[in-house]
């Protein structure tokens, strides 16, 4: 059986022994995950308040987060939008007219009423939200769910 505890006071020693080494791991193991679209990222964001601290594991996630949203967005965009366009004109159609009435704060509503992440990255990457107010949002309504995570698992 593994002993949570003593595992996680090994993970934090070694990032306090090699804090650049540790942080960057953690970056790419957060983007694969988002870019895999793995539900439950609020969990790794957790881990970073164990591992990391407070300022700096929220410093962290909100980067990566916000950066690896950001990328899968622009994959999807890039390369599944014209196919998902002809195959689902009239369910886009109907996100489309959303976005347009509520813009910038529906996005930021839905992040925050706690959709999948990789389900509003998605959706958003098929709609016609430009990729500046993506981002905009993105990173504004990723500060609380995920500083509050990154606090709790301090």
């Amino acid at each position: 059986m593994i002993d949570i505890q003593l595992l996680l006071q090994h993970l934090h020693g070694m990032t306090v022994q090699h804090p650049i080494q540790s942080a960057i791991l953690y970056h790419f193991i957060f983007l694969g995950l988002i870019l895999f679209c793995v539900p439950g990222v609020i969990v790794f964001s957790a881990a970073a308040g164990v591992l990391f601290g407070i300022e700096k594991g929220s410093a962290l996630v909100l980067f990566s987060f916000t950066l690896g949203t950001s990328l899968l967005f622009l994959i999807v965009r890039s390369l599944l939008n014209n196919y998902l366009h002809k195959k689902w004109v009239d369910k886009l159609a109907l996100l489309n007219r959303l976005i347009k009435e509520n813009g910038f704060w529906g996005l930021v509503s839905f992040r925050l009423i706690g959709l999948p992440h990789f389900v509003v990255t998605l959706l958003m990457a098929l709609s016609d939200i430009s990729g500046q107010q993506f981002l905009l949002s993105t990173l504004i309504s990723t500060i609380p769910t995920h500083v509050v995570a990154v606090f709790m698992g301090a």
